[in-house]
């Protein structure tokens, strides 16, 4: 076999084009029990945020970097309206764009999805007015008729 031809797991194996992870924006809300709708709060989203990082269990993964789409949601509820003023009351997405981006590609290879989406809840509950917060990480090229696989992690700030 040629450094050029494919091996025995790339057969079949096409990245998704850009366009195919572009998703329609999803109104999903907490499980019900587990964070109250009834309640004023708002919703912090980052969606499909797309970074290669060295990540897999199978001996074909660890190859090379792969591409995740990240999805990450925090809940917080709220009392009194905004005002131009509250920047210390706003969840900072910055820092969680700054891990993904900065620091997920220059780590050493992963083989676990979990500790990442564990990693970036943590992130979310640091800002104390967080409640609860939801992260979806997904490998848009693994199976070519799949347009992602991956895991979505929910967590509850316990008290």
């Amino acid at each position: 076999m040629t450094a050029d031809a494919p091996g025995p797991h790339d057969l079949g194996r096409r990245p998704a084009p850009a366009s195919s992870i572009a998703r329609t924006v999803e109104t999903v809300q907490p499980s019900l029990g587990l964070f109250d709708p009834e309640r004023d709060h708002i919703r912090m989203v980052m969606r499909d945020l797309v970074v290669e990082v060295a990540i897999g269990l199978h001996p074909w993964e660890q190859l090379r970097p792969q591409r995740l789409v990240v999805n990450v949601e925090a809940w917080a509820y709220v009392g009194a309206p905004y005002t131009h003023d509250d920047t210390d009351a706003i969840l900072d997405y910055d820092a969680i764009r700054d891990t993904i981006r900065e620091d997920w590609p220059q780590r050493a290879h992963v083989k676990l999805l979990e500790p990442l989406a564990e990693e970036l809840i943590q992130l979310c509950f640091r800002h104390p007015a967080v409640e609860a917060a939801r992260v979806r990480l997904e490998k848009p090229d693994i199976f070519s008729e799949a347009q992602g696989v991956g895991i979505e992690l929910y967590r509850r700030r316990t008290r």
